[in-house]
C-alpha cells in the first residue's frame, strides 16, 4: 500500500475530520481513506449544473405536461400569461397604474 502526508492542512479541517472519524467509530487514518475513496470511485457527475439539470429533464416532454389552475390571487393582483412561452408574469394593480 502507498503512504500519503499532507502538509499545511488547516487546523479545523483536522478538527472535523477527527469529529467525523469518532463518530463513525474509526481512526483518524481510516476517515480520510474512506472520504477519498468514496470521492475518487463514486465521483461527482461531469459539466455544469445546467448540464445535469438539463440531462435529467431531457427525455420529458415539457409540452405535453397539464399546467394545473393556480387558483385565485389576491384582491389587487393579476396574472398576464404569454401563449408562446407560457410565461406567467404578474402584476400589482393600484389605484394609478399596473405595475409588472
Amino acid at each position: 500500500m502507498a503512504s500519503l502526508t499532507i502538509h499545511n492542512l488547516d487546523e479545523s479541517l483536522k478538527a472535523a475530520l477527527r469529529l467525523r472519524s469518532a463518530r463513525n467509530g474509526c481512526s483518524l487514518e481510516e476517515e480520510a481513506r474512506q472520504i477519498l475513496r468514496q470521492m475518487l470511485t463514486h465521483g461527482t457527475p461531469a459539466g455544469s449544473l445546467a448540464r445535469r439539470i438539463h440531462g435529467r429533464f431531457a427525455g420529458l416532454d415539457a409540452e405535453s405536461l397539464p399546467i394545473p389552475d393556480r387558483g385565485p390571487l389576491p384582491d389587487g393582483i393579476m396574472r398576464k400569461v404569454n401563449s408562446k412561452s407560457l410565461h406567467h408574469t404578474y402584476c400589482f394593480r393600484s389605484q394609478f397604474t399596473d405595475y409588472c
